[in-house]
C-alpha cells in the first residue's frame, strides 16, 4: 500500500499540475480574448469607414452606429452564451412551456446575431473590395483625363496656328490678285494719262486745247478706271467670300475637335477599366496570373479574373474576422464563467426559495 508521504506527494503533484493547467488555460484564454478584441476593433474601424462613406459629414452618427453594432455583437456573444449555460442547468428546462420559450428566444437570438455578423461581413468586404479591386483606377483615370486634355490643347494650338497660316496665305494671295489687276490696267491708264497730258498742251488754231483727241483720251481713261474699279471690287468680294468660307471651315474644325474632346472625356469618366492592367493591384495580378497557370493542371479550366480573387479574399477575411471574434469571446465565457458557476448559482437560488418557504435561515439549511 502507498504510504501517507507518497500519497501526500502525489496529491501535491496533482494540485500543482492542476493549478498550472488552470493558469495556462487562463493565460491563453486571455491572449485569445485580446486577439478577439483586436478583431473587434478592426471590425469597428471597417464599419466606421463604410458608414462615413455612406453618411458623409455626419461623423458622429457613423462612429455611434459602428460602436452600437460592435457593442451589440459583444453583448450577444457574452450575455447570450452565459444565459444559454444557465438555461441548460435549470431543472425546469424539460418542461414544454420552458422549451417553447427557449426555442422562440433562440430563434430571435440567432437571427439577431446573424444580422450583426452579416452587416460586419458586408462592411469588411466593402472596404477590402474598395482597396483591392482596381485600386489605381482613380489615378489612371486622372492621368488619362489629363493626357486627353493635353492632346486637346496641343491639337487646338496646332489647328489655330494652321488657321493663322492659311489666313495669312489667303490674304497674301488676295493682295497679289489685286496687285495683278492693278498692274494689268496701270499701263493702259498711264498711256491715256500721257496722251491726255500731251493733248492738254497741244493748243489748236482756235486756241482751245480740248479737242477731239483730248476728249477721246479722257473717255478712254474713264473707261479703264471704271473697269479697274469693277475688277477690284469683284476681286474684293471674292476675297471676302473666300475669307468667310475659310473662317467657317476653321470654326467647323474647332467645333469637331471640341466635340471629340468632350466625347473622349465623357468616355473616360464612365470607363470601368476592367481588364486594364494599369489599374489592377500588382500583387493580385501576379497571384491571379499564377493561379490561371496552375489551375488548368488540376482540371479547372475557368479563367479567374482579379475581381473573382478580390471577392473570394474579402469573403474569407471577413468570415475569419467574425469567427475569431465569436470564438474568442465564447472561449472567454467558457473559461472565466464555467458551467459549474451556473449550477452553484441555481442551487443557491433553490436554497433561498426553500428557506423563505419554511421560514429557515440559509445557515440552517
Amino acid at each position: 500500500m502507498m504510504s501517507n508521504s507518497a500519497l501526500d506527494a502525489s496529491i501535491s503533484q496533482f494540485k500543482f499540475q492542476y493549478y498550472c493547467s488552470k493558469i495556462a488555460i487562463g493565460f491563453f484564454a486571455t491572449v485569445y480574448l485580446l486577439a478577439g478584441l483586436g478583431m473587434l476593433v478592426v471590425s469597428f474601424w471597417l464599419e466606421t469607414e463604410v458608414f462615413l462613406s455612406l453618411l458623409g459629414e455626419t461623423a458622429f452618427i457613423s462612429y455611434l452606429t459602428a460602436a452600437g453594432l460592435e457593442g451589440a455583437k459583444l453583448g450577444t456573444i457574452i450575455v447570450y452564451d452565459f444565459i444559454d449555460r444557465k438555461n441548460e442547468a435549470d431543472p425546469n428546462v424539460a418542461t414544454f412551456s420552458h422549451q417553447l420559450k427557449n426555442a422562440a428566444l433562440l430563434i430571435f437570438k440567432r437571427f439577431f446575431q446573424l444580422s450583426l455578423f452579416l452587416i460586419s461581413m458586408l462592411c469588411v468586404m466593402t472596404v477590402i473590395s474598395k482597396q483591392f479591386d482596381n485600386p489605381k483606377q482613380a489615378e489612371v483615370k486622372e492621368n488619362d483625363l489629363a493626357k486627353s486634355q493635353a492632346n486637346y490643347d496641343r491639337s487646338k494650338a496646332e489647328l489655330i496656328t494652321s488657321q493663322d497660316k492659311e489666313q495669312q496665305q489667303l490674304a497674301a494671295q488676295q493682295e497679289k490678285e489685286l496687285a495683278n489687276i492693278t498692274a494689268r490696267y496701270q499701263p493702259l491708264i498711264d498711256q491715256e494719262l500721257n496722251g491726255f497730258e500731251t493733248e492738254r498742251h497741244n493748243i489748236g488754231r482756235n486756241g482751245v486745247a480740248i479737242g477731239g483727241k483730248y476728249q477721246s483720251h479722257e473717255k478712254t481713261l474713264a473707261i479703264h478706271n471704271d473697269n479697274l474699279q469693277k475688277e477690284l471690287n469683284a476681286q474684293k468680294s471674292l476675297a471676302a467670300e473666300q475669307t468667310y468660307e475659310q473662317n467657317l471651315r476653321h470654326q467647323e474644325k474647332l467645333a469637331a475637335l471640341s466635340n471629340q474632346f468632350a466625347t473622349d472625356q465623357n468616355n473616360l469618366e464612365h470607363h470601368n477599366y476592367d481588364g486594364d492592367q494599369r489599374v489592377e493591384h500588382k500583387n493580385i495580378h501576379a497571384v491571379v496570373k499564377t493561379m490561371n497557370a496552375v489551375l488548368p493542371i488540376v482540371g479547372f479550366k475557368q479563367q479567374i479574373q482579379p475581381i473573382d480573387f478580390v471577392a473570394l479574399f474579402a469573403l474569407m477575411l471577413s468570415a475569419i474576422i467574425e469567427c475569431a471574434i465569436f470564438l474568442a469571446l465564447s472561449s472567454f465565457v467558457a473559461v472565466f464563467f464555467p458551467h459549474d458557476f451556473t449550477v452553484i448559482e441555481l442551487e443557491m437560488q433553490k436554497a433561498q426559495k426553500k428557506t423563505s418557504r419554511y421560514g429557515l435561515s440559509p445557515e440552517t439549511t
